[in-house]
């Protein structure tokens, strides 16, 4: 029996809700930045190593499920798998936050 791998296609009735959630979350953070800067690139900063140690998290427990050769983790592994997507978003978020807030995170970083 051979199975078929289908990619995810989200139904039309929950694109639109997902994307004014996400006009929302952003306009949110751009007004964050405006009233608060500190302390919004704070949070992006955290946010971005919350999203990195998810994606890190997935990889151990895929990793060491494959090294010790776990048949049981079969049907869980594809939640790890999926974790492994954050890596990109959690690094983006780490690098915007360090690139444009750090200054503002860490005063030592205009010294010079």
């Amino acid at each position: 029996m051979e199975l078929e791998l289908r990619a995810f296609t989200p139904p039309r009735a929950l694109l639109q809700p997902a994307r004014l959630l996400t006009a929302i979350g952003a306009l949110t953070a751009l007004v964050g930045l405006m009233v608060d800067p500190p302390r919004m690139w704070l949070h992006l900063l955290l946010v971005g190593f919350y999203l990195t140690g998810l994606g890190l998290a997935g990889m151990a427990f895929v990793a060491i499920q494959h090294a010790t050769g776990a048949g049981w983790a079969t049907v869980l592994r594809r939640v790890p798998e999926a974790l492994f997507a954050l890596l990109p978003w959690g690094a983006l978020l780490v690098l915007a936050a360090l690139l444009f807030g750090g200054r503002t995170l860490y005063p030592w970083m205009s010294a010079s």
